[in-house]
């Protein structure tokens, strides 16, 4: 009886030197990737540094993103990325959002004049590696906040305007009646 207990000692002691030591994800830049006339792509680039021996791949990204304190959209992403042993990549999380869902920040989107400031928070998912047969992955939190440049993304506002939620989307950012001027 001593040398199983003995043994099923050994082995669970063993399981706590396999974990994965969280990695740490470090904000590079949130832009404006693309403007269709339904919805802007949005990404978040990140730095993620893995300080294990062992790759771990990103199995997904989940956000909830705010606008000026006001949440338009939650959701998830899946970067397709394996973080090498030991080493850095960058990491992009796309976020589209259509207009409608954008003008719920109508107020902060006015008063910042477009620039708007963003949080998001959410996590970043790892497949372990080696440790996926344990069915252990890691999660490491997200908390990214800055100041998104709407205003700049939307100096050549024609492609908004066959959208009538593009064009409240003009207003909002460069001014009321705008959107309905340029559209004529």
């Amino acid at each position: 009886m001593s040398r199983l207990a003995i043994l099923l000692f050994a082995l669970l002691s063993g399981v706590g030197c396999n974990s994965a030591i969280p990695p740490t994800i470090e904000l590079r830049s949130a832009d404006v990737d693309e403007i269709t006339t339904d919805e802007l792509e949005l990404q978040f680039n990140v730095k993620v540094t893995n300080p294990n021996a062992f790759a771990l791949p990103v199995s997904a990204a989940t956000y909830n993103l705010r606008l000026g304190g006001i949440t338009v959209i939650e959701g998830e992403a899946k970067p397709t990325v394996t973080i090498p042993a030991e080493g850095s990549l960058p990491v992009a999380i796309p976020i589209s959002i259509g207009f409608e869902r954008l003008m719920m920040a109508e107020q902060a989107l006015i008063e910042s004049k477009g620039n708007v400031p963003y949080e998001m928070v959410g996590s970043l998912e790892f497949s372990a590696g080696p440790l996926k047969s344990l069915g252990q992955g890691v999660r490491v939190p997200l908390k990214l906040s800055g100041t998104l440049p709407l205003r700049d993304a939307v100096k050549n506002p024609l492609a908004l305007l066959t959208s009538p939620a593009g064009r409240k989307f003009v207003d909002a950012v460069l001014g009321k009646g705008l959107g309905d001027f340029l559209s004529r």
